[in-house]
């Protein structure tokens, strides 16, 4: 047994600092042994990390976008106006994400860039999308540039359908 946990601590001092981490924080104990963890702390003290810092974090979440459906909630002419939207969603607790980003790029045109969320996100993004605003449009009623993207102006309350959106 002592020779078996000696072979433990070698393969795991061997592996660097974040993996090591990484292993105490998701404690899998379907992957790893009890052992393990006491191991992996002790090497994590001797290189001056506190375990305790690391058990204090939530395990890694694991987020497969592959496995998730997606829709589109927005298009986008170029990346900054598409990550500006993500940042938006993400910061009203939507996962979101920017799509062909690169497409544009590997052809040296502009071709658009898709943003998206989980299908189950769809409804609250598409409302937090409505109350950003955009630099697009002026009100028809009194010109003013404070204009929603339900194209309603937030200085006189006029609302509208712009035509070209539809």
């Amino acid at each position: 047994m002592k020779n078996d946990l000696d072979e433990i601590r070698q393969s795991m001092a061997d592996r660097s600092t974040e993996e090591l981490a990484s292993i105490l924080r998701n404690r899998n104990e379907e992957e790893w042994r009890p052992e393990v963890f006491e191991i992996v702390s002790s090497i994590l003290k001797e290189r001056g990390v506190s375990a305790g810092d690391i058990l204090a974090r939530r395990p890694e979440g694991v987020d497969v976008i592959e496995t998730q459906e997606l829709v589109t909630v927005g298009h986008f002419f170029n990346p900054a106006d598409a990550h500006l939207h993500r940042a938006a969603l993400e910061q009203a607790g939507i996962k979101a994400w920017v799509s062909d980003e690169a497409t544009g790029k590997n052809y040296g045109v502009g071709v658009g860039e898709r943003l998206q969320v989980r299908a189950e996100d769809e409804e609250r993004a598409l409302e937090v999308l409505e109350e950003i605003p955009t630099f697009e449009s002026q009100c028809p009623d009194c010109g003013s540039s404070h204009v929603t993207r339900k194209y309603q102006c937030d200085d006189c309350g006029h609302e509208w359908v712009d035509e070209r959106t539809r």
